[in-house]
């Protein structure tokens, strides 16, 4: 889709770099003043609007230190990511916060086959019905997606600085990570050498254990105390997408739980070693999904790194399967036509249903990819010795 007259980006692609450079800088300067002016004007005293920003995430440092409370389960890394935003105004940090998180999901759009944005893709996700609850209540979704490409990008061309701080950011939200990571770690031992394993283990240890000496053990009381959301046996049975939550919501035998929950991993661990030890966008969003489906805790704004990571690339690779789950996950607007809040609520059971047929297409796709490349290879032909 070209939006200018090709006379018109000949010439302005003529320029040198220096003036492409300034007028990126001067848009983002009117653009973070456009977001801090319009912010004053937000309802975000409403109790619906900037609710996680005000409540966990900014509220957190309020008291002049990092104070954990009840929900508030990301790492003491994370929270000190955040400490910055903190020291400002509500309504500031929150505009701040916001612009950040639209230019990180902006840029994790795959572009067309020849390299240009892909408008249409990049409208439909900023229009999602799970992204605009994200950036109405500020959550961190901005970190994770940032941390996937970054990771993403170390792994492609071999930088252990990028999985370093991919994976710092990544596990802003564990229950959203941990399975990408653990395959991560799986192929890094597969693949890399000693001294570059030694390089990753040790620059995310030094960014890590500063923080963990402060907040850590409050952290840990926190995320996995005896009412800690991470505890299987303790999985929320409300708000909560995660297969566990469902399965206790439901009622359903501990025995059949777990059959499931295995059943899912097995298959998750089988497609994600399929292929070269290196991370596309389809596996990056299989496996998001997974950590979501099988994650004692999976909140409604997780979904919106499910649309980030999972569904956008679906999208563009099958159009009639990612057009089907982008309208069932933006059936939530439905319920502004029968004037009602219940789209802020929408059925925890209907977020997993969501995540599931996400997983089961990208893993089909994964799989398809995977069986055509080793059926090339077998036929094509070898060369004799």
């Amino acid at each position: 889709m070209n939006l200018f007259p090709s006379s018109f980006l000949h010439i302005w692609n003529s320029r040198p770099a220096w003036a492409h450079l300034l007028l990126a800088g001067v848009l983002l300067v009117i653009a973070v003043g456009l977001f801090l002016w319009a912010a004053q004007f937000l309802p975000l005293d409403d109790v619906g609007y900037g609710a996680d920003w005000r409540n966990v995430f900014w509220g957190a440092w309020q008291s002049g230190s990092l104070k954990y409370s009840p929900g508030l389960n990301n790492p003491p890394w994370t929270m000190w990511l955040v400490w910055p935003f903190a020291l400002l105004p509500f309504r500031i940090s929150w505009a701040l916060w916001t612009l950040l998180t639209v230019v990180v999901l902006v840029l994790s759009v795959p572009p067309c086959r020849d390299g240009r944005a892909n408008i249409w893709l990049t409208l439909a996700l900023l229009l999602s019905f799970w992204t605009i609850r994200l950036l109405v209540e500020g959550n961190l979704a901005a970190l994770v997606v940032g941390g996937v490409l970054l990771i993403m990008n170390g792994l492609r061309h071999p930088n252990p600085w990028a999985l370093v701080f991919g994976i710092l950011l990544a596990t802003a939200k564990v229950q959203e990570s941990w399975l990408l990571l653990l395959m991560l770690v799986w192929q890094l031992l597969k693949s890399w050498p000693i001294q570059r394993l030694l390089m990753v283990g040790a620059g995310v240890a030094g960014l890590i254990l500063p923080s963990m000496l402060v907040s850590g053990s409050d952290w840990l009381a926190s995320a996995f105390g005896a009412e800690g959301s991470f505890l299987s046996h303790a999985a929320r049975t409300t708000g909560n997408a995660g297969w566990l939550g469902i399965a206790r919501w439901a009622e359903i035998s501990p025995f059949w739980t777990w059959f499931v929950w295995l059943a899912m991993l097995a298959t998750t661990v089988w497609l994600g070693q399929l292929g070269k030890p290196t991370l596309s966008r389809e596996k990056a969003g299989f496996l998001i999904a997974a950590s979501m489906l099988l994650s004692p805790y999976t909140g409604g704004a997780s979904l919106a790194v499910l649309a980030t990571l999972g569904l956008v690339p679906l999208w563009q690779r099958r159009f009639w399967p990612g057009l089907g789950l982008w309208l069932l996950s933006s059936s939530p607007y439905l319920s502004l036509l029968f004037n009602s809040r219940s789209g802020w609520v929408w059925p925890d059971w209907v977020q997993l249903v969501l995540i599931f047929m996400t997983w089961a297409a990208l893993g089909y796709d994964i799989w398809q990819m995977e069986s055509r490349i080793l059926k090339s290879r077998c036929l094509s032909p070898q060369s004799e010795v």
